[in-house]
């Protein structure tokens, strides 16, 4: 099994290592654009079976160093106009997941959504977690058939210390998700 791993910057990235599989780390820049091309480079490239978007992300209902794995993924700019326009803004890959279960078991899968736009304050849209980059992927994924997973640790809680806190909470958040996958790496 081959999982590209993509993150935003480097400093999100972790190292990541499962038994039976080669991981390929893509770190795709700021932004849904940035993260949407790079993304796609890397999926032509390495023809993974697995893109799993990890990072840092805001939240209004979670707690500072919750960690949430998302099989949703909305777009809030698209979500503006999607009903007069008819365009999709919510992309699932719940049913292609089921096979990498192991991987998950035990999680709930939340909604993660993208903007271009950092989240500075509570808005009227859907999602447990608000980042710049995973709808993008998200994209990308589904118009090339592979699957997908957002590991998000929430690093800001919006309304209250969203940007200072997530330039705070970076490291901590790297320190967070490095554990998680270590702990992944035990049940793969």
């Amino acid at each position: 099994m081959k999982i590209l791993v993509a993150h935003a910057i480097e400093q999100e990235k972790v190292n990541i290592a499962l038994k039976n599989a080669e991981v390929v780390q893509c770190q795709t820049g700021v932004g849904k654009v940035n993260a949407a091309m790079h993304t796609y480079q890397a999926i032509l490239q390495h023809q993974p079976d697995l893109v799993i978007n990890m990072g840092t992300a805001g939240s209004v209902d979670h707690k500072l160093g919750d960690i949430l794995v998302c099989d949703k993924f909305a777009d809030r700019e698209i979500e503006k106009v999607s009903e007069p326009l008819g365009m999709p803004y919510i992309f699932s890959f719940a049913e292609e997941l089921e096979k990498y279960a192991y991987l998950f078991p035990d999680e709930k899968r939340f909604v993660c959504n993208s903007g271009d736009s950092f989240v500075t304050e509570r808005l009227d849209t859907i999602g447990d977690v608000f980042d710049m980059e995973a709808v993008g992927i998200a994209q990308v994924c589904k118009l090339l058939g592979v699957p997908m997973v957002a590991v998000k640790y929430v690093s800001d809680i919006i309304g209250e210390n969203s940007i200072k806190g997530w330039e705070e909470w970076l490291i901590e958040g790297n320190k967070g998700l490095q554990l998680f996958f270590d702990e992944m790496y035990k049940r793969s």
